[in-house]
């Protein structure tokens, strides 16, 4: 064949091509031109819960990725009740709470860790007073009450929106430990944060307790697994790309992850 009886055709991104001599070019999938990669921490907790996208509720949304991990875990997990800590997980703690009372008729859908919204005195000298045995201090800015008689006993589960340094995770964990609590569960509604990207962060990657794990675990079960030693859990559970997708209502290809986290699932 002379080039002047070739036809030539662009290839534009992201379209996948087959060239036969039958058909000549085809295009196989042709992904639109104005896709545009949503970032899943969004959902998690950058946008206000009053926020609305694509016409959904963030409120709903982050109900709902709790209600699709409470699915997901119910058969591996065996608790009293579930908290919310930090105080932004909330709405997934409800929804995963509603969910799993269809699977636990013991559980209990309350609270064990209360922000401290009723003290005006200034919080690091009310740290230091007898009663601040039952307090957790979870910031510089924010004080919190550990209610004994919920937790004394019980296996809890406490709702993390995000594990970064592990700091705030292994505080809560301790105090938890000095409340008396039997066992200790440790969910994370968001995938592993191996990149300051992932959550706006400016910081080392290296400073982000998962990030250590890259290349040397090949799931989220044996990441769990490290993780729980590391902190002093009980067990451990991150969320999945696939089942935060499913919970945020949308295609896992849709969200944007860091190549190595993309491929992490459980083995189940």
């Amino acid at each position: 064949t002379s080039l002047v009886d070739m036809h030539f055709n662009d290839v534009d991104p992201g379209q996948l091509i087959m060239i036969s001599k039958e058909n000549g070019l085809e295009v196989l999938a042709d992904l639109s031109g104005d896709r545009v990669m949503m970032d899943p921490f969004e959902f998690i907790r950058e946008s206000h819960v009053t926020a609305l996208v694509n016409g959904k509720s963030i409120y709903a949304i982050r109900k709902n990725i709790g209600k699709e991990q409470a699915n997901f875990l119910a058969t591996d997990i065996d608790i009293d009740s579930a908290y919310a800590e930090p105080d932004y997980t909330r709405p997934m703690t409800l929804g995963f709470s509603i969910e799993y009372q269809k699977y636990s008729k013991t559980f209990e859908a309350a609270e064990g860790i209360i922000k401290d919204r009723y003290d005006d005195s200034d919080h690091m000298i009310d740290f230091s007073e007898q009663i601040s045995k039952n307090k957790l201090l979870t910031s510089g800015k924010s004080l919190k009450f550990i209610i004994r008689n919920h937790v004394h006993n019980k296996k809890i589960a406490t709702i993390q929106g995000t594990i970064q340094t592990g700091g705030t995770v292994k505080e809560t964990i301790y105090y938890l430990r000095q409340a008396g609590v039997s066992r200790i569960y440790v969910i994370v509604c968001y995938v592993p944060t191996v990149d300051g990207r992932q959550v706006g962060l400016y910081t080392q990657n290296r400073e982000l307790i998962a990030n250590k794990y890259i290349g040397e675990v090949s799931s989220i079960d044996d990441l769990n697994e490290s993780l729980k030693k590391e902190i002093n859990a009980d067990a451990v559970y991150y969320n999945s790309p696939t089942i935060l997708a499913r919970g945020i209502g949308v295609s896992e290809n849709d969200l944007w992850f860091p190549e190595w986290v993309r491929f992490l699932d459980y083995v189940k």
